[in-house]
């Protein structure tokens, strides 16, 4: 399963991610099938159904996003730093209700980069930096290094 963990757009940034667990024996068709879903959507855009489907989610899971202090905190820090407001909550399902598959062609076309993805692999590198190096230049950094875990 793909699992399309987060796209978040603001006037500072913008960023898109597809997150997806698997098997290291299974990393180069995970891969290989996020990279096809994702062509597809460059070369197709989303259809009908598609949207229809996605909204119903986005919704559903929106309430979710701030049913705790902290995360409703966490959402009006952001409102602050990115110059957001009220509406954005209150106006948020009418908003997402008025997508349009012509909205839907040019959030792709502005939010997702076609060129120069990156990716970052988490697991054993030497089974699975030779399928990295399939698709570009690879940078290994050590799970132990200072950064990752605790201080040394």
């Amino acid at each position: 399963m793909l699992d399309i963990g987060e796209c978040r757009t603001s006037q500072l940034n913008s960023g898109f991610t597809i997150s997806s667990f698997t098997k290291t024996s299974s990393t180069e068709k995970a891969i290989a099938l996020a990279m096809k879903t994702y062509q597809r959507l460059w070369e197709q855009g989303v259809d009908a159904t598609t949207l229809a489907s996605a909204k119903a989610y986005v919704k559903g899971q929106f309430p979710r996003d701030y049913e705790t202090n902290a995360e409703l905190a966490d959402f009006l820090i952001k409102e602050s730093i990115y110059g957001l407001n009220d509406d954005d909550i209150n106006q948020f399902q009418s908003r997402v209700d008025g997508l349009t598959m012509k909205d839907t062609q040019r959030i792709i076309q502005q939010y997702f980069p076609k060129h120069n993805l990156q990716f970052v692999l988490v697991g054993n590198a030497e089974k699975i930096a030779p399928i990295a190096k399939k698709y570009g230049h690879v940078t290994q950094v050590n799970i132990q290094d200072i950064g990752f875990g605790e201080s040394q």
